[in-house]
């Protein structure tokens, strides 16, 4: 290692007293601000935009009918439940259709059931968000169930009379034809499962006559027409401006 080396090195490492050493100083860039907020866009969208999901509604809420029995019903024990589905015309029983399809009728709601069981003069409590677990669907597009008491029940719907709405050619309501589906659901078995049906199948034969069903569906038909109308002018428009785009390039 000769001295003329030894300067060479000394001088490329640096003269102050370092012993050779390089000191680095590390410098961030320059103007740097307070942190990046990966949510700031998504707090930037415009309120009308943004989508709100709408809180869990509570399943226990129970509405009573009539209001005057709140307090009174005893709802929580010894109580039957219909829902939607065991009426539902466009159901399997494979889902939980109680019924003949022939006897059924197409979407029943809740409110509809409701309605039926105050024309016959029967209490009973509304859960309007359970779901049954048997029929997935209906737990989101058709929920609630309602609460009855049968023994009231077969009372009221025994003494019904006039057109003989579900009953067969002897004045009894005709449930013999009708697989019973109690003991697979767990609905009861026998004469009470019977009975049930029997209920069923007279709810079912009021449903159609509901005003507030024909208003309900009628608005329902509507808003579907309305909805197809508008997918129809977007697709024109589509159409219409590929075509003038299509024709202004080939000019």
């Amino acid at each position: 290692f000769s001295k003329q080396q030894g300067s060479k090195v000394s001088s490329t490492m640096g003269k102050k007293g370092g012993g050779g050493r390089v000191r680095v100083k590390q410098m961030g860039p320059k103007g740097m601000g307070a942190p990046i907020n990966p949510m700031a866009e998504l707090n930037s969208i415009a309120p009308e935009d943004q989508i709100v999901f709408a809180p869990r509604p509570d399943s226990n809420v129970t509405h009573i009918w009539p209001m005057s029995a709140t307090f009174t019903l005893n709802y929580k024990e010894g109580f039957s439940s219909i829902w939607p589905t065991y009426l539902d015309s466009t159901k399997t029983t494979r889902h939980g259709r109680r019924i003949a399809a022939a006897d059924a009728v197409p979407e029943p709601t809740v409110q509809d059931i409701s309605e039926a069981l105050q024309t016959l003069g029967i209490k009973h409590a509304i859960q309007p968000f359970k779901g049954l677990p048997a029929d997935t669907k209906s737990r989101w597009d058709n929920p609630g169930r309602v609460l009855i008491d049968m023994e009231e029940a077969a009372e009221k719907v025994g003494s019904v009379s006039g057109d003989g709405a579900g009953t067969g050619a002897s004045g009894g309501f005709d449930v013999d034809a009708v697989p019973d589906m109690d003991g697979v659901l767990g609905g009861g078995s026998g004469g009470e499962g019977n009975a049930k049906k029997a209920l069923i199948r007279a709810v079912a034969k009021i449903i159609p006559t509901l005003p507030s069903r024909a208003q309900r569906l009628e608005a329902k038909k509507k808003q579907k027409e309305e909805e197809e109308n508008k997918d129809k002018e977007r697709a024109a428009k589509m159409v219409a401006a590929k075509t003038g785009g299509g024709g202004a390039g080939g000019g």
